[in-house]
């Protein structure tokens, strides 16, 4: 696992800043696996360390080893990183520097290490490193990179002890003898038992390595050698699991190699106390007393001997020891009861410590005298919840120990966390710049931390392999500001840890978001390398924006921005490898399990970025080949002209390749080459008349615009899935898809059809230059009608996607409207230029079924065969734009005539659409007489046309008679009686036309215009109150005018009509008025008592009531016969004879005395003028003084109660 570098922001970071170890097999090792367990090393903080200490060998030996020379020392990270990089920072970078000898490897392919254990030491001083396995010893020269064909001297180890024994089977301790730079080392073993051997010189191993000098440790029942550390060249010091220390001085004298065994004297004295401890009240595990840890401080002279300090679980002790063999122990105090209040003070808040902590000591180092760093572990059981074995905290705590009390200088949480570990792969903790900076192995991670005052720089790598470990580190004296570590693997062998000490202490605060995208970056560069020993995963708790980092990071690939991307000259390569890095990137976060953190707005723009260098690898390759296939003339270079155009202008160098530095840096903005290629056209082909250059030109730049977008398009499919990009919901704009682009794209379209043009116009004089371009463009004019068309639909896509507010919505609408116009203009040019077949495909693409229509029905062009295809294919959404084409050119047959099958489609465009004039046609067709009555019956009332009004009628009512069988009943006789009603109506249109024409043949205007017409009529045709009242002519002329023309009178107009007209000749006038009246579904209650009043009123003036104002010489049956002739008479002996006008219809003199409003007119007759209703309004008022001169002084209302009693008499008689 790896966690990148991180700057916490405080140097005493709390408990909650933990992350979950790794359990169980990693997910990468798994194919079925994609998301991975959470990291183990979440970010955290740092303390300090000193010269060069020597320390405890139980696993490592850590050493200043290989001084660099300074040339070596400030070359360039990049020239080291390239080719074996596994991960790298400004402050931090790893790379391979050699692999293990092959014995090593042999040896550890072929043992399992979960159970076969094996120690390594990188030793500092001597440039040697060794592998420990339980039976054999493996030691090799280090210090040339590459290794693996290095010398390995091989050693037997002391013999393994018995199954029976209770002394632990583990390899030895080793360490190395140095011996100055011209010899080979020495080699010193020491078991768990206390056997030693000791190689003079390491040369021996290459026979065997039988010949040792042995010696034994005198140890107690189940007392074992638990720590070795070399204090001198010469001089060794063994503890063990009680607590003692041993010296162990190695020497050679006369070629034979000499090994003197003494215990420290003062050793009793801390098992005297640890004695007097087993007794008191506070309990103490067994392994309390065992050793942990020895650690050297520097040489302070011979007179005063060396510091060397060693750590049990609950104490530290701080030792003198001299070379001439004498040793005093100065400091002995209890660090656990310290150390457990300080973590919970500071971590936990709690005021008195409990035993919940578990606290375990580790490691120690010696940063400087009376200083002293210790590594330890803990873990809060209050948090436990369930039965798993919890992960354990790691910290580095600072602690002084001057006048002989310890005091704690700092605390800090190391970015790790994991279960309690074997004493043979204890972690152990490294010093670098005294102290400043802390290296910390674990068994399969390294960490690393600052522990300066205000530096906050901390990372961690962790091994991807279950069974890999991390063996060893030492260290490399390097010219300042550098320092390396070596850290041994078991996979890989030694790698090279390179610190950059200043920028680590200047290191500054990390974000969660800069954390996570420091993480997939190394994921990016370094992950993606098989032989990289180390794990990198995101982790799923953070509180990063996942996404931000994501698009941080791939913004800064496109646009070459990150300091990991190698250096290549072969332009192709570099762009390739930039594409890779951010397939890489998507790919490692689905890895990750945290691909559902990204939006889908991250995701598109992700896709974005790679779909840009795609597009420009792409470009660049074909770039190339036309360089080599050689550029027509007047096109050359339209490429290289149109960026290095745009370099300008951003300020480029023209003394640059301005073109590679493109690609290299301005990939983000590739869309720019269509607008400067725009440009470039237009500047060169002003200077052409199109001919032969022009059309090179035009030509060219279309191949460039055509391979970019086909590009794009390309890898904007092929990479949905992997980017999870619903491309329904397009929520980023896409580069081919902006306003200008497709503004671009229009142009070199247009300027296409405009090279066609006037090549077909000078046809015979081209040359056959010209016609070949122009064969290529016609071909071109299908690829680019393609694009643009594809362009126009992204854009509406975006737009459709992100209309959320009223104005976007707006603009949407709009876009659409514009959309519908040039789409038929692009596909009619490609029907005109031989692109018929792709004027088909992309009409059908595009769902342009209007012109796809049209195109099928085409004189020239058309293939009606492609109708059923197409009716088949999309139903309604072809059905209904062609049978809207086929009413429009009146090709009813096809429309009413079609397929079985498609007959639902016909029924359902005539249902959505309302035709009902060709409805019933259908109707009848499929016998369903019942819906074509009523389709006609509903037509009828719009129809305005006098003749059809008939026709129709007419039909509806045979459809009427068809569809019943009994005819007698009452739905039936009602459904006929309302035909009926509007079939008299059409007699009276027709009576009325007869009389008129007749009246007109007597005239001899029988020929004239219907204004004509009118006009005679009102004056051959018009009643007493025509003649006088110019409002009353206005209203007559208006109506028979309408009646000449063959229209439709309303039943209003109808009855105003028989209202005003003379009734010499017809004295049935106003009874058909009435009838008319009364039957009428259309007048509202205030029209219809309007339009009775009307008729009534005009029914009263037409006759002279005058004549009986002296009756004196008539008798009763004389004055009764006269009122039988008046037209009130024969009016009501019509309608109440018949029985077929209701009583309501009937009004009485003073009930018709109310004229219309002024309101009421302008709304009866719409159209006039305020004069002419102003004399309407006159004529009316002017009837009702007539009406009420009747009823004053000629007694109207007495006559009218006289006439209706004569006409009840008459009837009576009658019956």
């Amino acid at each position: 696992m790896f966690s990148t570098p991180s700057r916490t922001g405080s140097k005493r970071p709390t408990a909650q800043r933990t992350a979950t170890p790794r359990v169980g097999t990693p997910s990468h090792l798994n194919p079925a696996v994609l998301v991975r367990s959470p990291p183990q090393t979440p970010p955290f903080r740092p303390a300090t360390h000193g010269p060069s200490p020597a320390r405890s060998y139980a696993t490592d030996q850590g050493s200043d080893f290989m001084e660099m020379d300074e040339n070596h020392g400030r070359e360039d990270l990049r020239s080291v990183l390239n080719a074996d990089t596994y991960a790298q920072w400004p402050e931090l970078s790893v790379f391979l520097f050699s692999t293990l000898p092959l014995e090593v490897q042999q040896a550890l392919k072929s043992n399992d290490l979960e159970r076969n254990d094996y120690l390594g030491v990188v030793d500092e001083d001597i440039s040697y490193a060794l592998v420990v396995s339980e039976h054999t010893t493996f030691v090799w020269n280090c210090s040339v990179r590459g290794g693996g064909s290095s010398t390995c001297y091989i050693f037997p180890n002391p013999e393994p002890s018995s199954s029976t024994s209770k002394i632990p089977s583990t390899p030895p301790m080793a360490s190395l003898v140095p011996r100055g730079a011209s010899r080979e080392p020495g080699l010193v073993l020491c078991s768990a038992a206390g056997e030693i051997r000791f190689w003079n010189n390491i040369a021996t191993g290459l026979t065997g390595g039988e010949h040792f000098q042995a010696a034994n440790i005198s140890l107690s029942t189940s007392e074992v050698i638990v720590q070795l550390c070399r204090c001198e060249p010469s001089i060794f010091i063994a503890g063990t699991s009680l607590g003692r220390l041993f010296r162990l001085n190695v020497s050679s004298s006369a070629g034979r190699p000499h090994v003197v065994v003494v215990p420290f004297v003062k050793a009793r004295n801390m098992l005297s106390r640890v004695a007097s401890t087993i007794f008191s009240s506070v309990p103490i595990s067994g392994n309390d007393t065992s050793i942990v840890s020895i650690a050297v401080g520097a040489n302070t002279g011979i007179q005063d001997g060396r510091e060397v300090w060693s750590l049990s679980q609950r104490r530290a002790q701080k030792w003198r020891v001299s070379a001439d063999a004498w040793d005093q122990l100065q400091l002995d105090e209890d660090l656990h009861t310290v150390l457990s209040g300080e973590i919970s003070r500071k971590l936990f808040n709690y005021e008195t410590f409990g035993s919940e902590l578990a606290l375990e000591l580790i490691d120690l180092g010696v940063p400087q005298p009376d200083h002293i760093v210790i590594l330890l572990s803990f873990i809060n059981r209050t948090s436990k919840v369930d039965a798993m074995p919890a992960a354990r905290s790691f910290a580095v705590t600072r602690l002084s120990a001057s006048d002989g009390v310890f005091r704690v200088l700092s605390l800090d949480i190391l970015p790790y966390k994991g279960t309690n570990q074997s004493t043979l792969h204890r972690p152990r903790i490294f010093l670098i710049d005294g102290g400043a900076v802390a290296a910390v192995k674990f068994k399969e991670a390294f960490t690393v931390i600052s522990l300066a005052e205000g530096a906050t720089f901390q990372a961690t790598l962790s091994l991807k392999d279950p069974w890999d470990r991390v063996l060893a580190i030492g260290r490399r004296i390097n010219h300042p500001p550098l320092t390396e570590l070596i850290m041994m693997t078991a996979s890989r062998g030694l790698l090279t840890c390179r610190l950059d000490l200043p920028k680590i202490q200047r290191s500054s605060l990390d974000t969660p978001t800069q954390h996570l995208r420091s993480t997939m970056e190394q994921a990016v560069f370094f992950g993606s390398i098989t032989e990289n020993p180390f794990l990198f995963q995101l982790d799923p708790s953070t509180d990063g924006n996942l996404g931000a980092a994501a698009e941080q990071l791939s913004q800064d690939i496109l646009a070459s921005r990150s300091d990991l991307l190698r250096p290549a000259i072969d332009l192709r390569v570099h762009l390739a490898d930039r594409r890779a890095r951010l397939t890489h990137l998507i790919k490692f976060i689905i890895e990750n399990g945290m691909i559902g953190q990204l939006s889908q707005i991250t995701r598109q723009r992700l896709r974005l970025d790679s779909e840009k260098l795609f597009v420009a690898e792409n470009l660049w390759s074909f770039h190339n080949r036309r360089l080599a296939d050689g550029y027509p003339d007047a096109s050359r270079s339209l490429l290289v002209q149109a960026i290095s155009n745009y370099m300008l202008s951003i300020g480029g160098d023209a003394g640059e390749d301005l073109v590679r530095l493109f690609f290299r840096t301005q990939i983000g903005n590739i869309e720019v080459i269509f607008e400067e290629l725009q440009k470039v056209a237009e500047n060169i082909t002003a200077s052409f008349d199109l001919g032969a250059g022009g059309i090179a030109v035009v030509s060219e730049s279309t191949r460039i615009l055509l391979n970019m977008w086909e590009s794009g398009s390309r890898h904007r499919h092929a990479e949905a899935a992997l980017y999870g990009v619903d491309d329904t919901k397009l929520l980023v704009s896409l580069w081919t898809g902006e306003p200008r682009q497709i503004k671009v794209a229009q142009f070199f379209l247009e300027a296409t059809v405009r090279a066609l043009k006037e090549e077909v116009a000078s046809e015979k004089n081209a040359s056959s230059t010209v016609h070949e371009a122009t064969n290529a463009l016609r071909f071109q004019l299908k690829e680019l009608a393609t694009m643009v068309l594809a362009m126009w639909q992204e854009r509406h896509d975006y737009l459709a996607s992100n209309a959320s507010d009223p104005e976007s919505v707006t603009a949407l609408t709009h876009f659409r409207e514009h959309f519908k116009t040039v789409r038929p203009e692009i596909l009619r040019a490609l029907v005109r230029w031989g692109g018929v077949d792709t004027a088909y495909t992309l009409a059908e693409d595009y769902w342009d079924f209007r012109f796809l229509t049209e195109l099928c029905n085409d004189p020239v062009h058309g293939d009606p065969s492609r109708i059923s295809t197409y009716l088949e294919r999309h139903r309604e959404r072809f059905a209904l734009p062609l049978y809207q084409w086929y009413l429009e050119n009146g090709q009813l047959r096809n429309l009413l005539e079609p397929q079985a099958r498609f007959v639902p489609l016909l029924e359902a465009f005539l249902r959505t659409n309302d035709y009902p004039r060709i409805q019933w046609i259908h109707d009848l067709a499929v016998s369903r007489y019942d819906a074509a009555a009523t389709s006609l019956e509903g037509e009828s009332r719009t129809e305005t046309k006098l003749a059809t009004k008939h026709v129709i009628l007419s039909i509806s009512k045979l459809c009427t008679l068809a569809q019943h069988v009994d005819m007698d009943s009452e739905p039936v006789l009602s459904a006929i009686q309302g035909v009926d009603h509007e079939l008299d109506s059409i007699s009276v249109h027709e009576r009325l036309m007869a009389e008129f024409r007749a009246a007109l043949m007597d005239t001899g205007d029988s020929g004239s215009s219907a204004d004509a017409m009118s006009e005679a009529v009102s004056f051959a045709c018009g009643s007493s109150l025509l003649r006088d009242q110019p409002g009353l002519v206005t209203v007559f002329r208006r109506l028979t005018r309408r009646l000449f023309q063959g229209l439709v009178l309303n039943n209003e107009d109808l009855s105003e009509i028989l209202s005003l007209k003379d009734h010499s000749s017809q004295n049935d006038d106003f009874v058909e008025a009435l009838r008319i009246v009364a039957f009428s579904k259309e007048l509202s209650e205030g029209r219809l008592l309007t339009s009775l009043r009307s008729i009534w009123r005009r029914l009263y003036i037409a006759d002279d009531w005058s004549i009986y104002h002296d009756t004196a010489n008539m008798n009763d049956e004389q004055l009764d016969q006269s009122l039988r002739n008046t037209l009130l008479y024969t009016s009501l002996h019509a309608m109440l004879h018949n029985d077929d006008v209701p009583p309501t219809m009937f009004l009485s003199p003073r009930q018709v005395l109310e004229p219309p409003t002024t309101a009421e007119l302008v709304t009866r007759y719409p159209g006039l003028t305020g004069v002419q209703i102003s004399e309407i309004e006159g004529a009316y008022a002017w009837e009702n003084q007539q009406m009420q001169t009747l009823l004053r002084e000629h007694n109207l209302e007495s006559w009218h109660e006289k006439v209706v009693a004569i006409e009840q008499r008459d009837r009576q008689v009658s019956s």
